[in-house]
């Protein structure tokens, strides 16, 4: 996707001299790692609103982890933050 993005004009380098929001892609274990302090250690401002991608992920996760942690990014993210993420239907 970095390498997309760039080719596209679209890149952190683009961003940041159009004075728009750098994507930052922080890999983390949820199930085992502090991931919110790493969130805050690579730049996410609790007090800003921000777009959150969690592509191909909750769908190998517990049903109660899933719930637990869109809890924790709904307490953490401010008003007019966005969640995008995909999902299986357990008829599929």
């Amino acid at each position: 996707k970095t390498e997309m993005l760039n080719h596209a004009g679209m890149g952190s380098k683009e961003a940041r001299a159009l004075g728009l929001p750098v994507v930052h892609r922080v890999p983390a274990d949820i199930t085992s790692q502090d991931w919110v302090g790493l969130l805050l250690r690579f730049g996410f401002c609790p007090d800003r609103p921000c777009c959150i991608v969690a592509e191909g992920l909750l769908y190998y996760l517990e049903p109660s982890l899933v719930m637990a942690t869109l809890e924790l990014l709904k307490q953490i993210a401010a008003p007019g933050s966005r969640i995008g993420f995909n999902t299986v239907s357990e008829a599929a």
